[in-house]
């Protein structure tokens, strides 16, 4: 008996789909080992999350929980989370392309790209690079900046750019500059980027980053009335809460993304053959490394944190981000191209989850490293 290609073909999408959905439920199973007996994670304070798991040209997407805490609607890859500080490794990876482009050079002093009015002379030796390393001497958000927060689970709302800047202008540094992880100084980036090209943020993630790489749902411009929905957020009491506004610390906090898109944000970071305009900013990006005073096995490149293992396993590149109500979480080997992105929707986030997952990956589920 002879069987048509059509049928053929039928044939083989089950049975891809069949052993997809088996190594699923696979990973499924040995993630709620590692929920149960490796990490004190309490699925109850944690209404759902989504987890990413990158295996050289695999995605797998396992959902946990539900978007609500009263019904059933578990989260999707397409479903849109605030992704906090990771939103620092778009930025750096910005500024590079940039610079690339000839829009300013990393030895820049900040000072070259603010308004006269605005500069600061003794901040004069302080560059671009000191603000993509936190070496500037930056606190983590600027002094005094509560006087202006109406609401702490909307911290940027009513603080401007124009008061950033301010705050930057006045500023005395109080110690020789050393690492200190600072959300200001991504803040100061999103200006000089915007003084520097004449384009707002959005604009310019999209036409250098977002599009290059297919990124069609993330974005940092968001409303209530808009056609987007934002996965609702709790707070650590379970409460829900909205989404952040930005007027300033949007290049530090302010994107919104799924785990769709930062899927092919990942893929990017570990792949030598996805080929677009970005290649050799991100390996720029990733061979900057300056160790951590406080702790020498982390370093910091040009938007992430790399745990450097011993002289037997890979450097893990990672970031954390926080709101009021999401927390989301990258790591990736790009030697084994493994990766872990988790998107929660509480503010609690899932504790020590995706290391854990990618150590599982390498060592336990395919292959050992």
């Amino acid at each position: 008996m002879k069987i048509g290609l059509s049928t053929y073909c039928l044939f083989l999408i089950s049975l891809f789909s069949i052993n997809t959905q088996g190594q699923i439920e696979d990973l499924r199973k040995e993630i709620n080992k590692i929920i149960k007996y490796d990490t004190e994670l309490i699925l109850e304070d944690n209404p759902g999350f989504i987890i990413s798991v990158l295996d050289q040209d695999s995605i797998y997407q396992l959902a946990f929980g539900n978007q609500y805490s009263d019904r059933t609607s578990p989260p999707s890859s397409k479903d849109i989370f605030e992704i906090g500080s990771i939103t620092k490794s778009f930025t750096a990876l910005l500024t590079i392309a940039l610079y690339e482009r000839g829009y300013l050079s990393l030895d820049d002093p900040i000072n070259n790209h603010l308004h006269r009015n605005y500069r600061n002379p003794r901040l004069e030796n302080i560059t671009i690079h000191d603000l993509l390393t936190h070496t500037s001497g930056f606190p983590k958000r600027p002094d005094f900046m509560g006087r202006k927060m109406k609401d702490p689970k909307n911290p940027y709302k009513h603080y401007g750019k124009d008061d950033l800047l301010k705050y930057y202008a006045a500023y005395i540094p109080k110690d020789i500059p050393k690492f200190e992880y600072s959300h200001t100084n991504f803040a100061l980036l999103e200006i000089i980027l915007e003084n520097a090209t004449g384009n707002d943020l959005q604009q310019l993630m999209s036409t250098y980053i977002w599009e290059p790489l297919n990124m069609e749902d993330t974005f940092i411009e968001w409303n209530l009335e808009s056609a987007i929905n934002v996965c609702p957020g709790y707070d650590k009491a379970s409460r829900l809460t909205p989404p952040w506004d930005f007027e300033s610390f949007a290049g530090s906090e302010g994107i919104k993304s799924n785990a769709k898109d930062l899927a092919k944000f990942v893929q990017f970071q570990m792949s030598d053959e996805i080929n677009t305009s970005l290649n050799n900013s991100i390996r720029r990006a990733q061979e900057i490394q300056i160790p951590q005073s406080l702790n020498k096995s982390i370093s910091t490149s040009y938007g992430w944190q790399i745990y450097n293992r011993d002289k037997d396993g890979y450097p893990i590149f990672t970031y954390t981000g926080r709101t009021s109500g999401h927390n989301a979480f990258i790591a990736y080997i790009k030697e084994t191209k493994t990766a872990v992105i988790i998107l929660s929707n509480s503010v609690l986030g899932t504790e020590d989850l995706g290391l854990q997952v990618l150590r599982m990956i390498n060592y336990n589920w395919k292959r050992k490293v």
